[in-house]
């Protein structure tokens, strides 16, 4: 039995709700996760979530290559802040990884964890500065790419969470109906 309720283009299960003034109506019910369900004489329409889990799994993926790029320089200049970068690196790859499957909601929060984290680190070593580690200026053009990165895989985690939230509207169909006579 598939679970993951109506998906675009399949065919919508009708549930039956009682009408005092004109008996059984049939209504399709869709569910707003899983994108719009196909009602015949209506087009349909797909809410963004496959496009959000690209889009994120791109910003995580971009921003884990960017600081693979940073770890060898960092590993000799501040090996923890290497480590740090390594970690942060191997983190987002798994998240972007998390994205692929079915239930990504692990992998959305985890991903946004480690890069508002990374964005906090970011601007911690610009400004007050790491134990022994204070950074001049946004070493271009990789810490702006990176923010970048990290503020749009942010981005897309909200708009995900928004689009999971909208609730599931009923749509009636007009059904003609014999009275038999």
């Amino acid at each position: 039995m598939d679970r993951r309720g109506p998906q675009p283009g399949r065919p919508v299960r009708l549930h039956t709700v009682a009408n005092p003034s004109s008996g059984f109506r049939p209504q399709a019910r869709m569910s707003a996760p899983y994108g719009f369900a196909t009602v015949p004489g209506q087009e349909a329409r797909c809410p963004p979530v496959s496009s959000l889990r690209g889009a994120g799994a791109f910003c995580a993926l971009s921003s884990a290559v960017l600081h693979l790029l940073l770890v060898p320089d960092h590993l000799k200049e501040m090996p923890y802040i290497g480590v740090l970068f390594l970690i942060g690196s191997i983190a987002l790859i798994c998240a972007a990884a998390g994205l692929a499957l079915r239930n990504p909601a692990p992998a959305w929060l985890f991903g946004a964890l480690v890069s508002g984290g990374m964005i906090v680190g970011f601007t911690l070593s610009r400004t007050v500065g790491l134990p022994n580690y204070h950074e001049q200026g946004w070493e271009p053009p990789y810490g702006v790419l990176c923010l970048i990165a990290e503020a749009g895989f942010i981005a897309a985690f909200v708009a995900w969470r928004r689009v999971q939230e909208t609730p599931a509207p009923i749509i009636p169909l007009r059904v003609k109906v014999p009275t038999g006579k």
